[in-house]
């Protein structure tokens, strides 16, 4: 009665916990959108070993690898959000799972594995079509293109992010629309394609302005500036220059610096033009920069009308940037070999989904007709046929009771045949080995039957076939004892084998003597000495060999 109340009270304990945690985690998830730093105290407040259901362990390493994103800490160790993704690999929704693997992909990605973290998006990417979460869809999206980006590979990269920008309208987010259109057209400048940069950087401005996101104006004014001076927008350029601070942009030789040269210079502020120019060239580090300001000095000769110095600087430029495109295409090589493996990898995944896909949908039709045939066909059959099964099942027991009973019996019966027919045997020569033992020292008259019993104990005692008979004896009756002993005691002489054969087939110590040519005491002490051996062994079977020693 009491151990029942305990269980009782224990499961009741259980339950109101679990009850408690999932309050918890509610309660976070509400927070994660508007206020992330306080579902982070809320997560916070769990300990890690209060989480034992699996389900809940799963939900709550996805849950607090998305809290932790959302409050921009980045951790290295992928062992929490690994359970879930593994967990809902098998037992999860198509949004868990997709969700598992973004997050997945983002502690990799956060401990510097990149090639791990790529593989994780394209796992989680396989659910988008079955998934509602647009937001979720967008920042997946999004991840991949700045993993394309990295890796120089810009062309995938925009597809990825053009994506996410599509997602993120879908789901009603400006500032995360306004991003990816300024992300769309940093790219595009980088491709050349000026025209359709300038489309989305404005975009971006005009969405970054009406959702009050002030930081990305800034850097849309930036871009745009660059884009500008690319066009020979010089008006536009110069309009954008005012509202840009210079001071935070002219510390290294960039895209931002050369193009506040080349419009000063050409809306006539020289003297300003000339000051960013010096600065320019003693940040220059390296031969990338170089040819960024050689390059800059070609468009100011050229709008000044100085074609000589013109070509001169155009050379010097073509030179340098022939020499860093060489040197960064050898760099790249590693990396155009990851994006090939990544786009096969995406391939793999997308048609492995499908096959799966058509594979279950096959599944579920046949076990549906095979159920659906087996139903109708046991309906139709179980009445007819009740009768004669029952009667069948019923004759059929008694049929196995009867071999059963009669097995037991004849196996007993082999059994103890067989104790009596090797006890027989063995007395019979035990006696024997006794008389001759006490007279083998008798009168000369029975030296005749002395040798003839002498030459018999020879013959039983060394030959092969005779030992073997009576080790497959000893394992009939006792359970494999000698096949046992050889197996688990392997450290024993032969000698020491063929004299506990004796023991086991129940000889005396004096028979024993008469088969070894030794005295009964001799005997009586290596018996000895050898159950303690086998005893001090600690053997599986160590308690049948003691048993067998008489």
């Amino acid at each position: 009665m009491v151990r029942a109340l305990v269980i009782l009270l224990s499961v009741l304990l259980s339950s109101c916990q679990l009850f408690h945690i999932t309050e918890i985690l509610d309660t976070a998830e509400r927070q994660l959108a508007e206020h992330p730093d306080s579902a982070l105290a809320t997560m916070r407040s769990i300990r890690r070993f209060e989480v034992l259901k699996p389900q809940v362990r799963a939900r709550y390493g996805v849950l607090y690898s998305a809290v932790l994103d959302k409050n921009y800490i980045d951790i290295a160790s992928d062992s929490l959000i690994r359970f879930s993704a593994d967990y809902y690999d098998l037992y999860g929704t198509p949004e868990q799972r997709m969700r598992a693997y973004y997050y997945l992909g983002r502690t990799q990605e956060n401990a510097g594995q990149i090639l791990p973290a790529t593989l994780s998006f394209l796992d989680a990417a396989q659910y988008t079509d079955r998934v509602d979460d647009n937001y979720l869809k967008g920042l997946l999206y999004s991840q991949l293109g700045d993993i394309y980006s990295k890796q120089h590979n810009s062309k995938k990269a925009y597809e990825y992010y053009e994506r996410s920008y599509n997602y993120y309208k879908v789901a009603d987010m400006p500032r995360h629309q306004a991003y990816q259109l300024y992300r769309m057209g940093c790219l595009n400048n980088y491709l050349k394609n000026i025209s359709l940069a300038e489309k989305h950087l404005t975009q971006a401005k005009e969405l970054a302005i009406a959702s009050d996101f002030s930081e990305l104006v800034t850097y849309c004014n930036t871009e745009l500036l660059g884009t500008y001076t690319l066009l020979e927008k010089f008006d536009k350029a110069y309009e954008l220059l005012q509202q840009i601070d210079l001071n935070y942009y002219t510390n290294s030789v960039n895209s931002t610096l050369i193009s506040a040269i080349i419009t000063l210079d050409y809306k006539g502020e020289k003297e300003r033009a000339k000051e960013l120019l010096n600065r320019g060239w003693k940040l220059a580090k390296n031969g990338l920069d170089s040819c960024n300001m050689h390059f800059c000095l070609s468009r100011i000769h050229f709008f000044n009308k100085k074609y000589t110095d013109c070509i001169r600087e155009t050379i010097i430029w073509n030179n340098l940037n022939t020499t860093w495109t060489i040197k960064n295409m050898i760099t790249t090589d590693a990396r155009d070999l990851e994006n090939e493996l990544l786009e096969r990898k995406s391939q793999f995944i997308q048609a492995k989904a499908r096959r799966i896909k058509i594979t279950l949908v096959v599944l579920i039709i046949l076990i549906s007709v095979v159920f659906i045939g087996g139903f109708i066909y046991k309906h139709i059959t179980t009445k007819r046929k009740e009768s004669e099964l029952t009667r069948k099942l019923e004759s059929n027991i008694a049929h196995l009771e009867d071999i059963r009973h009669n097995f037991d019996s004849q196996s007993q019966e082999i059994s103890k045949m067989l104790h009596n027919m090797s006890a027989n045997q063995y007395m019979i020569f035990d006696d024997l080995c006794n008389t001759y033992y006490e007279r083998n020292s008798g009168a000369k008259l029975q030296i005749s039957i002395y040798n003839k019993v002498q030459e018999l104990i020879d013959t039983f005692s060394h030959d092969a076939k005779t030992l073997a008979n009576i080790e497959n004896i000893i394992n009939t009756c006792h359970n494999n004892a000698m096949e046992k002993l050889r197996s688990e005691i392997t450290f024993l002489k032969d000698d020491d084998y063929k004299i506990l054969c004796y023991i086991f087939a129940g000889f005396s110590n004096q028979a024993i003597a008469v088969f070894i040519n030794s005295e009964a005491g001799a005997v009586a002490t290596r018996k000895s000495r050898l159950k303690s051996k086998i005893i001090n062994a600690n053997t599986q079977s160590k308690e049948l060999f003691a048993s067998l020693f008489t």
